[in-house]
C-alpha cells in the first residue's frame, strides 16, 4: 500500500489530464489570463463600495469604531487582556478597522472611547469612519476575487467569473461590506473557508488549498460566533469526499509491491479514514494558529476568553429581542423568518440562476458532460459538491433559526454559496444556446448578468440596505412584513436639522441617538424613552420603531402633528422629522402681559384615550399644553395662566387655568435643566380644528393685557386684548 498526496489520490474527481502535466502547461498567457481577470473582479467589486464611504452612520459603527480604536491601542501599549472588546468576539473587524483608520486616528479615537456607546469624541469618531470603511471595502473586494478563482478551481473559468460579477455586486453584501461591522467579514471567511475545502476534498487540490481553508476558519471564528458552524460542515465535506471515493489516501494507480494487484478497498478505506484524521488534525492546527496569532486576549487566556465568549452568545444570541414579523411584534419570529427574509433580499437575477441549475443540471447529469471547458469536475462529479454546497445553506438557516434572536443580516454568510450557485446555472443555461454564439455566449452571459445585479444597487445608491426584491413587492411590501432599518436616511434627516436656525441649541429626540450625536450640530440629542424628550425641539420618529410600536415619552408630543421632513427610500418612510416647537411667525414665546410676566414658551401633548399607539388627535383625546414664564419687575403674586380652546366658529369649548408656577425662568431645557407647569384641556367629541390660546389674570380674575408681542408673530396668532395663540389642533 502506498499513501500519496490527496492531489494525485481521487480519480472521481480528477480531470482527465493529470494535474502536474496542466500546471507544467500552464504558460505566460494564462496566468496573465487570471491576473487580469482577478483585477477586473476586484475593481468590479471595489468600485461600489469605494462610492458610498461617507453614507449614513449605522447605529453599531459608533461601536466598533470605539472598540477598534482601544483594540487598536491595547495593541501598541502590549495589553493582551485589552483586545478583548466584545464576546462577537469581532477581531476581524478591528483589526481591519484599525488599519484602515490608521495608528495616529486609531489613538486619537480611543481617548474618548473608554466607554461602551456614545463617545464624546464626536469629530473624531466620524472622520474615522471613511478610512474604516474603505479597509473594508478593500478586504471584501479582495475576498470575491478568491471566491470567484475557488470557484473557477472547481466548475471553470466561466462559473467563477460568473459568480465573482454576481458576488461582487449583490446588494446585501455590498451594503453589509461597506459598513464597519462583524457580518460581513463572518461572510466573506466563512466562504473562502468551504469553497476551499471542497477543492481540496473534491477536486485534488494541493495542499494549500487545505491550508487556506483551515486558515480562513481560524478568521471566521475572529470574526463571529456562528463561525463554530465550519467545524462541523467541514468534517462533512470531507466524509462525504471518502465515502465517493473509497480510494482516498491510496493511489489507485500503483499496485501493492511484489504481488502487482490493486489495493484492497477495505484497505483504502482505512487509509482514507487515517488521511482525513490527519486532514483534520492540520485544518485545525492552522485555524488555531490563526486566532493565537490575531488576538493577543486568546492567546494569553484561552480559556477564560473562550468561557467570555459562550457566556456572551448565551446571553445576547439566546435572548429574544423586539422584532417585527407579518405585520405583528414579536420576540422570536419563528421558523419561516429566515425563508421571507432571504427571500426579500436576494435579486431577481440571483432567484433565476437558482432556478437555472435545478432545471439544467438534470439534462447534463444524464449526459455526464463537462459544466464548462477544462472544468475539473464533470455535471455527475459535480452534482455532490453542489449538494453541498447547498446543504451549506440549507444547515446554515437550520442552526441560524434556533437562536431566538433574529435579523436578517445573520443571513450574509451564505450569500456568496447561493451566488456560486446562481453562476452555476447560467453557464448550464449558457451551455445550451446555439453554437452559433460561440465565443460571446460567455461576454454576453457575463453583461447581462452583471447589468440585471448592479441595477437594484444603482436605484437605491447609496443606500444599499434599502434594496428588496421587487418580485416580492420591493420596499413597501418589505416594511409590512420584516423588521427594517439600520440608519438608511438618517443622513438627510442630520442634514436638515443642522440646517435649522437653532440647530446648535436644540434638543432632538430620537430613537436612534447613537449616530446622531456624532453628527448634529447640537449638544442635545436624548432618548425617546427619557422623560426629557417631552421637551424636545425636534422629535424623529425611526421605521424600526414605528414597526415595533414603540410607544415613548415623545408620542403624545407628536400627535396630530404634520412632520416636517419625510424620509423616503425605495418606497419606504424611513424617518419622520417633527418640530415640537413652532415656527418664528408662529412661536408666542416673548409675549408679556401686563409688565408682569412673559411667556417663554408652550409644548403641546395630545394624549390618545384608549390607544396609545394612535398617531391622530381624535375627540375625547386630552391635550396638556406646558408654559414656561418668566416674572418680570412687576410681577405680583398669584399670576395664573387661562387656557382656553376654541373652535372654527369662535367659541370656547374648554377652559384650564392655574398658577404660573415657577417665576425663575428656569423653563428652556439647557445644560439638563426642564421646567414648565401643565394645563389640561378635553377635546370636543366633534372631529375640527381647535385653537389653543392662552392668557392671564390677577388674583381678583382682573385680566392683564399684552403689552409686547414678539416680532415674527403673525397678525392672526395676536389675539388682544388679553390673549395670545400658541398651537392649532386638527381632530379627526
Amino acid at each position: 500500500m502506498t499513501l500519496v498526496p490527496a492531489e494525485r489520490a481521487d480519480p472521481v474527481s480528477r480531470p482527465e489530464t493529470a494535474p502536474g502535466a496542466a500546471r507544467r502547461g500552464v504558460n505566460v498567457r494564462a496566468g496573465l489570463l487570471i491576473v487580469v481577470t482577478a483585477a477586473a473582479l476586484f475593481l468590479l467589486s471595489l468600485y461600489p463600495r469605494a462610492i458610498n464611504l461617507g453614507g449614513n452612520l449605522t447605529s453599531d459603527e459608533p461601536n466598533w469604531l470605539g472598540r477598534s480604536a482601544r483594540f487598536g491601542r491595547a495593541l501598541a501599549q502590549d495589553d493582551p487582556a485589552g483586545t478583548y472588546q466584545s464576546g462577537h468576539p469581532g477581531v476581524m473587524t478591528m483589526w481591519t478597522a484599525s488599519i484602515g483608520m490608521g495608528t495616529g486616528r486609531a489613538l486619537a479615537l480611543s481617548e474618548g472611547a473608554d466607554t461602551e456607546g456614545p463617545t464624546p469624541r464626536r469629530s473624531a469618531s466620524v472622520s474615522a469612519l471613511e478610512p474604516a470603511r474603505r479597509a473594508f471595502g478593500v478586504l471584501t473586494s479582495l475576498a470575491v476575487v478568491a471566491v470567484a478563482l475557488l470557484t473557477w478551481r472547481l466548475f471553470g473559468a466561466a462559473p467563477g467569473l460568473l459568480a465573482g460579477v454576481l458576488i461582487g455586486l449583490e446588494p446585501f453584501l455590498l451594503a453589509h461590506s461597506s459598513l464597519v461591522h462583524v457580518d460581513a467579514n463572518l461572510a466573506i471567511w466563512m466562504s473562502v473557508c468551504v469553497l476551499a475545502a471542497l477543492v481540496y476534498f473534491w477536486a485534488g487540490g494541493s495542499w494549500g488549498y487545505l491550508a487556506l481553508s483551515g486558515v480562513a476558519a481560524g478568521l471566521a471564528f475572529l470574526s463571529k460566533a456562528p463561525s463554530a458552524f465550519l467545524p462541523l460542515f467541514v468534517p462533512i465535506v470531507a466524509l462525504t469526499a471518502l465515502a465517493n471515493n473509497p480510494s482516498y489516501g491510496v493511489s489507485p494507480d500503483v499496485p501493492e509491491e511484489g504481488t502487482g494487484r490493486l489495493p484492497d478497498r477495505r484497505i483504502g478505506r482505512r487509509a482514507g479514514l487515517l488521511r482525513l484524521l490527519i486532514d483534520g488534525l492540520i485544518w485545525g492546527v492552522l485555524a488555531l494558529m490563526a486566532v493565537l496569532t490575531l488576538w493577543p486576549a486568546f492567546r494569553a487566556d484561552p480559556v477564560g476568553t473562550l468561557l467570555r465568549m459562550v457566556e456572551y452568545t448565551e446571553s445576547i444570541g439566546g435572548a429574544e429581542h423586539d422584532n417585527f414579523f407579518l405585520g405583528q411584534v414579536v420576540g422570536d419570529p419563528g421558523p419561516l423568518y429566515y425563508p421571507v427574509a432571504l427571500a426579500f433580499r436576494l435579486t431577481p437575477i440571483t432567484m433565476l440562476g437558482l432556478v437555472l441549475l435545478g432545471l439544467g443540471l438534470g439534462p447534463r447529469l444524464q449526459k455526464g458532460s463537462a459544466l464548462s471547458r477544462r472544468a475539473p469536475l464533470d455535471a455527475r462529479r459535480a452534482a455532490p459538491v453542489l449538494g453541498l454546497l447547498v446543504a451549506y445553506c440549507v444547515l446554515f438557516i437550520a442552526m441560524m433559526t434556533l437562536a431566538p434572536k433574529k435579523f436578517d443580516r445573520y443571513l450574509l454568510p451564505i450569500f456568496p454559496t447561493l451566488e456560486v450557485l446562481a453562476a452555476v446555472g447560467f453557464w448550464l443555461a449558457v451551455r445550451w444556446l446555439p453554437r452559433s454564439m460561440g465565443r460571446w455566449a460567455l461576454p454576453t452571459a457575463l453583461l447581462v448578468v452583471g447589468i440585471a445585479q448592479a441595477m437594484p444597487s444603482a436605484l437605491v445608491h447609496p443606500y444599499y440596505l434599502a434594496y428588496y426584491n421587487p418580485l416580492l413587492g420591493g420596499g413597501a411590501a418589505a416594511e409590512r412584513t420584516i423588521l427594517i432599518g439600520r440608519g438608511e436616511g438618517l443622513d438627510i434627516v442630520i442634514d436638515y436639522l443642522n440646517a435649522q436656525p437653532d440647530a446648535d441649541r436644540s434638543l432632538v429626540a430620537a430613537g436612534v441617538t447613537v449616530p446622531m450625536m456624532r453628527q448634529l450640530i447640537g449638544p442635545l440629542a436624548v432618548r425617546n424613552e427619557d422623560p426629557a424628550a417631552a421637551y424636545a425641539d425636534y422629535v424623529v420618529h425611526y421605521v424600526n420603531r414605528v414597526q415595533r410600536e414603540y410607544v415613548d415619552a415623545v408620542r403624545p408630543l407628536t400627535r396630530g402633528r404634520a412632520s416636517a421632513l419625510d424620509v423616503t427610500i425605495n418606497g419606504i418612510r424611513y424617518a419622520r422629522v417633527f418640530r415640537t416647537t413652532s415656527k418664528p411667525e408662529r412661536n408666542a414665546g416673548g409675549t408679556e402681559f401686563g409688565g408682569a410676566a412673559r411667556l417663554e414658551r408652550a409644548v403641546l401633548l395630545a394624549h390618545a384615550s384608549g390607544d396609545a399607539e394612535r398617531d391622530e388627535i381624535r375627540g375625547g383625546d386630552r391635550l396638556e399644553v406646558r408654559l414656561w414664564w418668566t416674572a418680570l419687575g412687576s410681577a405680583e403674586e398669584g399670576l395664573a395662566a387661562v387656557l382656553e380652546l376654541v373652535d372654527g366658529r369662535g367659541e370656547t369649548v374648554g377652559r384650564a387655568e392655574g398658577p404660573i408656577g415657577s417665576t425663575e425662568g428656569r423653563g428652556m431645557r439647557r445644560g439638563g435643566e426642564v421646567g414648565g407647569v401643565s394645563h389640561w384641556l378635553d377635546v370636543p367629541e366633534r372631529p375640527g380644528q381647535y385653537d389653543v390660546v392662552v392668557g392671564l389674570r390677577r388674583p381678583d380674575g382682573a385680566r392683564l393685557a399684552v403689552t409686547t408681542w414678539p416680532p415674527s408673530l403673525v397678525e392672526p396668532a395676536r389675539r388682544p386684548p388679553g390673549h395670545v395663540l400658541v398651537e392649532t389642533v386638527e381632530a379627526q
